[in-house]
């Protein structure tokens, strides 16, 4: 599985997960896509930032309870709930701007003399 997993101790509440991505990762920015077809105790998480849904076969081949992305293929949806995955899709904005701030931050502590900003272009997607 390309991109990022965790796998919890202890099971966390689908819903109490889904919040924490709203308020987290969408901001106010945009409401998420949630298919809730997995369980509803969430051991393992995967997650690919950008257009990933095509990895949601991988992500439940790996074990995923839930799989986050920021948008979604049309078909992504049924195939969740045939695979029996939750599948979130938080914005394709909202799941890659954590990249563009830390770099922006980087760039900043390396490179004093430049005046680098991170300019939040509001979306809608």
């Amino acid at each position: 599985l390309l991109g990022l997993g965790c796998v919890y101790d202890t099971a966390k509440d689908f819903d109490a997960l889904l919040e924490t991505i709203e308020s987290k990762v969408c901001g106010g920015r945009s409401a998420p896509f949630v298919f809730p077809f997995g369980p509803k105790s969430i051991r393992k998480i995967g997650l690919c930032t950008g257009a990933a849904s095509d990895m949601l076969s991988d992500a439940a081949a790996s074990g995923c309870d839930l799989f986050v992305t920021g948008e979604l293929a049309e078909r992504a949806g049924e195939l969740a709930k045939e695979l029996k995955i939750n599948l979130v899709a938080a914005g394709h904005v909202n799941t890659e701007v954590f990249g563009a701030q830390r770099l922006v931050g980087h760039l900043t502590e390396k490179f004093s003399e430049l005046d680098v900003q991170f300019l939040d272009v509001k979306s809608t997607l």
